[in-house]
C-alpha cells in the first residue's frame, strides 16, 4: 500500500473542510479508481469528485492514467469545474 496524498481546491476544498487529504492505495492504480475512492471515503466529495479532474506533476490526467510506484513522487491534486466572469 502507499499513501497518496491529495490537494484540493475551490470547492472540493470547501466540502473537505481541508486543503489535502490522503488515501491509502494500491499501486498500480487508475485516476478512475483514485475518484471512487476519494467519494468512498469522502462522501461529502462524491457529487464534486464526478466532475473533477485530476493532476498529477503540473499536468491533468484522464480517469485511465495509471499511477505506479514511480507516479508517488509528484503531486496530486483534484480540480474541480470553477467558472470565472
Amino acid at each position: 500500500m502507499a499513501l497518496l496524498r491529495i490537494m484540493l481546491f475551490a470547492g472540493a476544498k470547501a466540502a473537505a473542510g481541508t486543503d489535502s487529504l490522503e488515501i491509502d492505495v494500491q499501486t498500480p492504480i487508475s485516476i478512475d479508481s483514485v475518484k471512487k475512492a476519494i467519494a468512498v471515503d469522502h462522501p461529502n466529495l462524491e457529487p464534486i469528485v464526478r466532475f473533477s479532474r485530476m493532476a498529477v506533476g503540473c499536468e491533468f490526467v484522464d480517469d485511465e492514467y495509471v499511477i505506479v510506484q514511480e507516479s508517488l513522487q509528484h503531486d496530486f491534486a483534484l480540480i474541480p469545474p470553477v467558472s470565472g466572469g
